[in-house]
């Protein structure tokens, strides 16, 4: 972005600062104001442990870290006995009070207490320049400022500065093109609402924030907003809080050219976060919506967020306990340079990258989640998913564990369907299921890891690739399944079986090529249904687990049919119940815990044995390739 930047040569260039912390207190503007109470209701250590007992940090920053909304934040009534009225008057301003220095068309409040703000500046600047230990309050009660060349409210030194929204009132500030800064080396101010201490905002009237030149609202302390209607169009970001911003109870509209809503403190790990207690964010951005340095921990809230770039960016660790989420971004649309703890929350996701990036670990233990759109639904070194329901479609793998270095430690040979294929080393990464239910759409691998595989609970569905370059089933070392129910449909040519020293029986059977929409039921000799499902796209190999397969038991696969009083586990995946009707594609006898038939399946699965030294713990070429085992 250009901006035009112009240099104070005396006096004082206010420049917008937008501090925003709330402060309510009733006291003549000359007397000293009492520390803050803190609110108990939004104790950072309670919120921590809700849904979460586990989790103790977020990321680098501990919750105990997290600022805290005290009651001057929050609370909007006021004294009127008690307050200094600031008129504003299209190019004047008038004021008859010790602590309000006026110069044509700039106020200067340079002592604390509550100052109620109305009327039109058509160019001017309201400045607080208070000692360090006042407090001040500002009431905007139907007020229009309009800066051309700095911040239309600059905040340049107090303990605390509030700005409360009045009841029933609209505000609006603006600025232009171009500013004289106050701080030249710094380039401060930078943003049409500026403070260089703590801010905080709360109310339930309007405030509409027009950036022409840079940021809207910045804050190179804490920003809290705890109330009020926000609008924001922007050049740059539409809120910057450098050590952090933290929200609740506030309505909050962007359209920035830069980031939406970040936090940039790089120098302290426990700072350069951002906390969402709960609100309601429409934000359209041209970079990332919410950006932080170090942590983001959303607890509640209504998200409709787009963005040219990644929708919800942490530097170390996102958390999400709930929440409503509409999300469309170019780029990942939840990410983490670090760690990703999905906690609860719905989630509608059309990325055009992943759905959810982190770098280490990615942990879902609850939520809904449907991902539409991307290019890999998630990905992470670690994937864990303990619960919850996802719905992924990826034009590549829907689910890939990856640590994206290259691994030092076991190699997997990968032949397709009779021969072909290339390397592939282990790199130790981890994809496991202790419960939940997914399903999975990809054009590539369905469920993918470069290490490991571990299935213990949950009901996993997978339409996987309809090309034989990729498969529904893929890994780098081993693939165990301990428990749960997993049909996993796809093409043939790379088609993996599971491991051997799994512990509930399992399958991969390479049929002839079954259509979309074709229901394919697997039932024991009595006609028992033990798994059932109704693949979205035409496959030609399938693998499937459930608590009911038996060893040594010859089993049926019927194609179409009815199923009678059977349990829809999630997803069209059925187990119990009758089949009838259905037409016979084949039978086959279990006869080891993991049975493979075609395809790869002789290789994996029982690759535990032999060669551990050259092609690590799935050795052995047990049964051949393209055979029973």
């Amino acid at each position: 972005m250009k901006k035009t930047i112009l240099i104070a040569i005396g006096g004082i260039a206010a420049a917008a600062v937008i501090g925003i912390c709330v402060f309510l207190f009733s006291h003549s503007p000359n007397t000293a104001v009492p520390d803050d109470a803190t609110t108990s209701s939004q104790n950072n250590q309670d919120t921590a442990s809700n849904g979460s007992s586990s989790i103790e940090s977020v990321g680098t920053a501990v919750y105990e870290d997290f600022t805290t909304f005290k009651d001057a934040d929050t609370q909007t009534s006021y004294s009127q006995a008690d307050v200094v009225n600031i008129i504003l008057d299209s190019n004047s301003i008038s004021c008859s009070n010790k602590y309000v220095t006026i110069e044509d068309s700039t106020a200067t409040i340079t002592g604390g207490g509550t100052f109620i703000i109305s009327g039109t500046l058509d160019d001017g600047q309201i400045i607080v320049n208070a000692p360090d230990e006042e407090k001040v309050r500002l009431i905007l009660n139907g007020a229009s400022i309009h800066c051309s060349d700095s911040a239309a409210i600059f905040i340049i030194n107090a303990d605390k500065t509030i700005i409360t929204l009045n009841e029933g009132t609209d505000n609006y500030l603006s600025d232009g093109e171009s500013y004289n800064y106050y701080d030249a080396e710094n380039e401060e101010p930078s943003a049409t609402l500026f403070s260089k201490d703590d801010l905080s905002i709360n109310g339930s009237g309007s405030l509409t924030i027009d950036a022409n030149f840079n940021d809207a609202i910045s804050c190179n302390d804490d920003l809290k907003i705890a109330g009020g209607i926000v609008t924001i169009n922007s050049v740059d970001d539409g809120t910057r809080g450098k050590d952090s911003v933290t929200v609740t109870a506030a309505t909050i509209t962007i359209d920035a050219e830069g980031d939406g809503i970040k936090a940039t403190n790089d120098s302290d790990a426990t700072k350069g976060y951002i906390h969402i207690i709960d609100g309601t964010f429409v934000i359209n951005a041209g970079n990332d919506d919410f950006d932080a340095t170090n942590t983001i921990y959303v607890e509640d809230g209504s998200f409709d967020i787009t963005s040219d770039c990644k929708a919800v960016k942490s530097g170390t660790t996102l958390t999400i306990d709930g929440g409503s989420f509409i999300i469309d971004s170019c780029d990942d649309s939840l990410h983490s340079n670090d760690i990703i703890l999905l906690n609860g929350g719905t989630f509608y996701i059309a990325s055009g990258d992943d759905g959810i990036h982190a770098d280490n670990s990615l942990t879902v233990n609850n939520g809904n989640v449907t991902i539409s759109k991307s290019y890999e639904g998630l990905e992470a070194a670690a994937i864990t998913v303990n619960d919850g329901n996802l719905s992924i479609t990826a034009s590549d793998d829907g689910i890939n564990a990856s640590s994206g270095s290259s691994g030092t430690g076991n190699m997997d040979t990968r032949m397709g369907g009779g021969m072909g294929g290339g390397m592939m080393e282990n790199d130790g990464s981890t994809l496991v299921f202790t419960g939940g239910i997914t399903y999975v759409n990809a054009s590539g691998d369905g469920i993918d890891s470069n290490g490991t595989i571990s299935i213990t609970g949950g009901v996993i569905a997978v339409d996987g690739p309809t090309d034989n370059g990729n498969g529904g089933l893929d890994y780098g070392a081993s693939c165990t399944v301990d428990g749960g129910y997993v049909v996993i449909t796809g093409s043939s040519g790379m088609a993996e079986s599971f491991a051997s020293d799994s512990s509930q029986c399992c399958a991969l059977l390479c049929l002839n090529n079954f259509a979309q929409d074709q229901t394919v039921t697997i039932a024991d000799s009595k006609g028992n249904v033990i798994i059932s499902y109704t693949p979205s796209k035409n496959w030609s190999a399938i693998n499937f687990s459930a608590p009911e397969l038996v060893q040594g038991e010859t089993y049926t696969i019927y194609s179409n049919g009815t199923v009678l009083g059977g349990t829809d586990l999630g997803y069209g995946v059925v187990t119990g119940g009758t089949i009838s009707d259905g037409t016979v594609v084949t039978t086959y006898t279990h006869s080891s815990v993991a049975y493979s038939e075609g395809g790869m399946g002789g290789m994996n699965g029982g690759m535990n044995g032999g060669m551990n030294g050259d092609f690590g713990d799935r050795g052995g070429m047990n049964g051949g390739m393209g055979g029973r085992r």
